[in-house]
């Protein structure tokens, strides 16, 4: 069981909410009101909440009004670095 007393404390700019945890939750009638109940929490705490799981349009659609600051899953495909550039300027 992971403390989240370095959350609180500002210790972490970026913090990522982990893949398994978010894919069982994401089961459960609960899971959007824990998760506005997190980033409620959490936010004010770190520059960036991030979400990892996202793997399909209907899990974005789940989490993309819950207010994270960047979502990471199988939706999208991996780039070579070499490609970051131009996948930014579009």
């Amino acid at each position: 069981e992971a403390s989240t007393k370095a959350i609180f404390d500002g210790l972490f700019k970026r913090v990522m909410l982990d893949k398994n945890f978010i894919q069982q939750r994401a089961e459960m009638i609960s899971f959007e009101p824990f998760m506005h109940a997190i980033v409620a929490q959490i936010s004010s705490s770190c520059e960036s909440l991030m979400i990892a799981g996202i793997d399909n349009e209907a899990m974005f659609s789940r989490a993309a009004p819950l207010g994270f600051s960047a979502f990471q899953g199988g939706l999208w495909p991996p780039v070579p670095v070499s490609q970051l550039i131009k996948l930014v300027q579009r």
